[in-house]
């Protein structure tokens, strides 16, 4: 059974970060240190310099898929790419091209190419060095800002995209301060398999995160130094927490009797369809019809609390 002290008219305070003119200096300090004047120089390549290139990966004389690039910026000594690929660019003058034997990386995360020998030939096209920019009309107008050609105008559209951010984050944190205060107002029996459902989606979440990254749930904790147990028990917090939301907002559904049309059913289906390029069969078969009508009932009640509650913004 699930009991909701209140839903309608929660009270939060959200401080709203307030753009000063050092944030805007900042910002825009930090374009200009990002975008340095590249100026050609003459050959031969060498330690620290920026090159321009075209490249291609062979193995066994069959170009390999993921190998192959064009117009690429690639520093020397920056070692971005395999071991021995940089240091053998060094020499190498503007419009030549030659052949670099390199051996990739036993824990390279291509089991086809990992520990291999390949041959990309490569190309130099320029080679640059980068010099500090200056804050003018000159770089403004290098940043292809649509209508923003003065550094005035620059410091306008800085301070407008700032303050639209804050505007965001604010909202952001009234939501998830006013779905907080929900979820202490709400009493619920939380059963061990509901929990274990939450806590798993949400490792299932961020383990996608990470593989996006190339990287492990475990070497996430061993980087960062985390104790595998200790993240557990935080996020089994995190997922308790959904849980009793999700029976809030279960509960508000029947309290309020809020339903989603056929319509808005058949138009969500549509949306994560083209969102995730699955056809709308196949989400039929893993989300059922009862069960997305649930979903966008309890939508329908996150937002009902949402537009009820009243929210300072400091």
């Amino acid at each position: 059974m699930t009991t909701i002290k209140q839903y309608k008219g929660l009270e939060v305070t959200v401080e709203k970060k307030t753009v000063t003119a050092e944030d805007i200096k900042r910002e825009i300090d930090a374009a200009v240190a990002q975008n340095p004047k590249k100026i050609s120089i003459d050959g031969p390549v060498k330690e620290g310099d920026m090159t321009i290139i075209d490249f291609e990966g062979f193995k066994d004389g069959v170009a390999f898929p993921g190998g192959k690039g064009e117009n690429y910026n690639l520093g020397i000594g920056s070692h971005t790419f395999i071991p021995g690929f940089e240091e053998a660019m060094v020499g190498m003058e503007k419009g030549e091209t030659r052949n670099i034997n390199v051996t990739f990386p036993e824990n390279y995360g291509e089991p086809t190419l990992a520990g291999q020998p390949v041959v990309f030939k490569v190309t130099v096209h320029d080679i640059v060095k980068e010099e500090p920019n200056e804050l003018n009309e000159e770089f403004v107008k290098s940043l292809n800002i649509e209508n923003v050609s003065t550094v005035e105008e620059l410091e306008a559209f800085v301070e407008s995209a700032l303050n639209r951010q804050a505007e965001g984050l604010a909202i952001q944190q009234s939501h998830d301060a006013i779905l907080e205060k929900l979820v202490e107002n709400t009493e619920t029996e939380v059963s061990e398999e509901a929990l274990e459902f939450a806590l798993q989606q949400q490792l299932a979440r961020i383990s996608q995160d990470l593989q996006a990254q190339g990287m492990s749930l475990t070497s996430y904790l061993q980087l960062t130094g985390q104790n595998p147990d200790a993240f557990k028990e935080q996020l089994t917090a995190f997922a308790k927490k959904q849980v009793i939301l999700e029976n809030a907002l279960k509960e508000i559904v029947a309290i309020e009797k809020i339903e989603a049309t056929d319509e808005e059913i058949d138009e969500q289906y549509t949306m994560i369809s083209m969102q995730y390029q699955v056809p709308v069969e196949s989400l039929k078969e893993q989300i059922p019809a009862e069960q997305m009508k649930l979903d966008m009932a309890m939508m329908k009640a996150n937002q009902l609390v949402l537009d009820n509650a009243k929210v300072d913004f400091k």
